[in-house]
């Protein structure tokens, strides 16, 4: 049971604990004080200056979610010292700051939060240059959690909202249960109740989630208020230097910015905004023009408008693969890919190691004949992300838990190396190869990191044991695989010393290793392993030395993307311009999951976390929406049968060959890879994913791909896949368009993506029969006039007179002008 309640907030001038600031990062910085009710007025503000650099890229907002918010200037700024004067715009009296010149802590003190603008705006003066950073207040609801025991109980709780950490619940006599109470934004939340130690499923919980590890979670579902009363902007129209806004549900206030720098803007009607582009725009190759507004029941969704030279774009030709919003990955697991060199091929010869966790072959040469040989090019890939090729141990080793596997480090995850390519995979040339290849093909290469820690072999831990966190925990037990209650200290495994970055020079050897391979080698960015069990000092520090040495020193975009398993919250926490550009979407890949896979949930399931996800990471944001992940069963598995989402996956895998039963499996991995082709994000397709090979959890989807011999079903999934990535790649609208849920229902979903008069209309049906959809929604959407020149691209289907269309069962179509 959940009871949403509101507490009048009385000023509170005492300092508490520092809460970080960076956690909603929708990219947005604005500096125009608006007067209510109209939606934009025009303002005068300073000339923009010529010089942008002083903020690398987009900054991130400011979070206001507690008595006092620090914020880091130099997650910021490049040099604070140059920093002159900050001020407080739109904040109607609701916060007082607090700074000294040259101090790199600004705190923020909420004096009266109920006040606070859902929007305000910090402004800094930078040598005589106004910056403006967005201040966003935080809209988490107050909710009760309740649960019928005994007084006598222990009654504890661990879900999304706890980062699985177990939290007591306190009982309540006048009521006669346990709560706890609890401060949440709009979204799902899965969660255990522990009963005296037992892990059980909430019994007053009605929505539940499969956990994937073969049991399910009680889910809580937290509701936006009047969702359908929040303001909306669409891009309608340009010419020349003028961008027109439409605006549907009256905002408050408006705010408009090129890059770091706040825009005027004026109404030209109640339903429309106009923004001028500045002509300091000319001289930026790629700049953008950025809107966001809200109004008493919310903040609105995020327009995001590309430039070249001043210009906007609107074909994708003008895009690179710099462009981050443009890109589409691939995750080439090297020892698994292609074996494209015999000489290297030094499996272990240890009768305890199963093949399927032993050394397959797969290098760095391989990668590069693929690249040759146009297979990325031609399925529209312009981004691979290859698994880690530091060194890693000549011998076996033998998995902690049960049923204690010996292990090769084939995967690349336990480096006794950290600057040095393992012989098993090639050699620094061919790596060289890799990359130059890849760049003349307009690939970006992005290489695997290994932060958290190392193998016991590595010298690090062998000459500096100091350098890492201790084994033993002061009340006895072995800190092994604590994940969450020791989540910046446990240990991966009994031989994966964990490294403390509390220590400088652990911190200094480790970020230098890792800025040699972007120096030394050009790769384009990072995928960092284990995030969350990283101190956020680590890549804070990291970013400042990519900033300084990469991206500024040799005039080159440095993409990071991170890998955190939690809730939202938690994986946003890491995502800001001092932290990560983004990192994998894995809440929104679980709900997927459950709506196209085999517990067949509703489709409003999959449209609320998308907006959840673009409550958090905005709507233009560069996370990764994957197909499948090296950690977790393939996606066709279940969809098709092959694995049982009761059982052990990962044992599946050793028990018995893994087979698929249900060839359906196949149109629904299509149906999924659609999804992620047409929203918001970087879609990643998990190599073999795009022919749909089948596999249960680590190691049995960690397969050897196959090229060549493919069934019927494969090479349909296979042409599937590569007409999407295409298609995505040639259509602005799917690229950076503003997305329209027009309709949601159990076994259909229709959204559209817009970008000015580019339409992409994209329609599915989930259910095992042919199905038609009401589609009479498109007559309140903006651009309805352009219905009739709709195209489907995936069928011959039509949409009637009637605005209906008739799709065969299992299937999806885009449609487009």
């Amino acid at each position: 049971k959940i009871k949403t309640f509101n507490k009048q907030k009385k000023p509170n001038f005492v300092f508490q604990k520092n809460l970080l600031m960076q956690k909603q990062p929708i990219f947005f910085l604005m500096c125009i004080a608006l007067v209510a009710p109209l939606a934009c007025t025009k303002n005068k503000t300073e000339p923009i200056p010529q010089d942008t650099k002083q903020i690398v890229g987009l900054a991130s907002p400011i979070l206001i979610d507690g008595d006092t918010t620090t914020v880091l200037l130099d997650d910021y700024f490049q040099d604070i010292s140059k920093i002159d004067s900050i001020t407080l715009t739109n904040t109607d009296g609701s916060i007082a700051s607090l700074w000294q010149k040259n101090s790199n802590e600004l705190k923020l003190i909420a004096v009266y939060m109920d006040k606070l603008p859902l929007l305000s705006v910090l402004n800094a003066t930078v040598e005589g240059k106004k910056y403006s950073i967005l201040i966003k207040k935080s809209q988490k609801q107050s909710i009760e959690l309740t649960f019928k025991a005994d007084k006598s109980k222990k009654i504890e709780f661990a879900g999304d909202m706890t980062n699985w950490k177990p939290e007591k619940m306190n009982f309540d006599a006048s009521k006669n249960q346990f709560i706890a109470k609890l401060r949440l934004y709009a979204g799902k939340y899965n969660y255990k109740i522990i009963n005296e130690g037992q892990w059980i499923s909430d019994p007053n919980s009605i929505d539940s989630n499969a956990n994937g590890q073969g049991a399910f979670n009680s889910v809580l579902n937290v509701k936006t208020p009047a969702e359908d009363k929040i303001c909306q902007l669409n891009t309608q129209t340009f010419e020349g230097n003028k961008i027109i806004i439409a605006i549907k549900n009256k905002s408050l206030r408006t705010f408009a910015f090129w890059n770091n720098y706040a825009l005027d803007c004026q109404n030209t009607s109640p339903e429309t905004l106009q923004i001028d582009i500045p002509d300091a725009a000319k001289n930026e190759e790629r700049s953008f023009v950025r809107i966001l507004a809200y109004n008493e029941f919310g903040i609105s969704n995020d327009i995001l408008i590309p430039l070249q030279k001043g210009k906007i774009i609107d074909q994708t030709s003008q895009l690179n693969r710099h462009d981050a919003q443009a890109n589409i990955m691939y995750f080439t697991f090297v020892d698994r890919f292609n074996d494209g060199s015999k000489n290297n091929n030094f499996p272990l010869k240890d009768p305890r190691v199963r093949p399927e966790v032993n050394y397959q072959g797969g290098d760095i040469v391989g990668i590069t004949q693929k690249i040759k040989d146009g297979y990325f090019k031609k399925l529209g890939i312009n981004t691979i992300w290859i698994s880690p090729i530091v060194q890693n141990p000549l011998e076996a080793y033998q998995e902690y838990p049960a049923p204690h596997f010996f292990y090769s480090g084939y995967h690349g995850y336990w480096p006794i190396s950290t600057t040095s390519v393992d012989f098993r995979f090639g050699n620094e040339q061919e790596l060289k190869t890799l990359i130059d290849l890849a760049h003349a093909n307009d690939i970006n290469v992005l290489l695997d990191i290994v932060a958290n820690h190392t193998h016991q072999e590595h010298p690090l831990y062998q000459k500096h044991p100091e350098y890492f966190n201790k084994i033993d925990l002061p009340d006895g037990r072995k800190n092994i695989r604590i994940w969450d209650e020791q989540r910046l200290t446990t240990w991966f495994d009994t031989f994966m010393p964990d490294v403390n970055y509390d220590n400088p020079e652990a911190m200094k050897i480790q970020t230098d290793s890792a800025l040699y391979w972007l120096k030394h080698y050009g790769f384009d960015g990072f995928r960092h392993d284990a995030t969350k069990h990283i101190p956020e000092i680590f890549w804070r520090t990291l970013t400042k030395k990519i900033k300084n040495e990469v991206i500024i020193k040799e005039k080159r975009p440095i993409y990071q993307i991170g890998e955190t398993f939690g809730s939202r919250e938690l994986i946003n926490s890491y995502i800001s311009t001092g932290m990560l550009n983004a990192q994998f979407d894995f809440n929104l890949y679980f709900d997927a999951v459950n709506v196209f896979g085999p517990q067949n949930q509703s489709f409003d399931l999959m449209n609320k976390s998308l907006l959840e996800t673009f409550a958090y990471y905005g709507n233009h944001h560069t996370m990764g929406n994957i197909t499948g992940n090296h950690d977790l069963t393939r996606f066709i598995g279940l969809a098709g049968e092959a694995v049982d989402p009761k059982e052990d996956p990962k044992m599946a895998g050793f028990i018995r060959k893994v087979t698929l039963k249900n060839k359906i499996g196949y149109k629904k991995l299509q149906s999924l890879t659609a999804m992620l082709m047409t929203i918001p994000g970087i879609p990643i397709v998990y190599y073999g994913d795009e022919i749909g090979m089948v596999g249960a959890g680590d190691p049995d989807n960690r397969r050897m791909m196959r090229f060549e011999n493919l069934t019927p079903e494969e090479q349909e999934t296979k042409q599937n896949a590569q007409k999407l990535i295409n298609l995505r790649r040639n259509r602005m609208s799917l690229l950076y368009g503003d997305f329209v849920p027009l309709l949601v229902e159990q076994d259909a979903w229709v959204y559209a993506r817009v970008y000015f008069d580019e339409v992409s209309l994209v329609v599915f049906n989930k259910s095992n029969e042919k199905k038609t959809i009401d589609l009479n929604s498109l007559k309140a959407f903006s651009p309805s006039k352009k219905i009739d020149k709709l195209k489907s691209n995936f069928g011959d289907h039509q949409i009637n007179n009637n605005l209906e269309l008739t799709l065969p069962a299992y299937s999806f179509d885009i449609f487009t002008n």
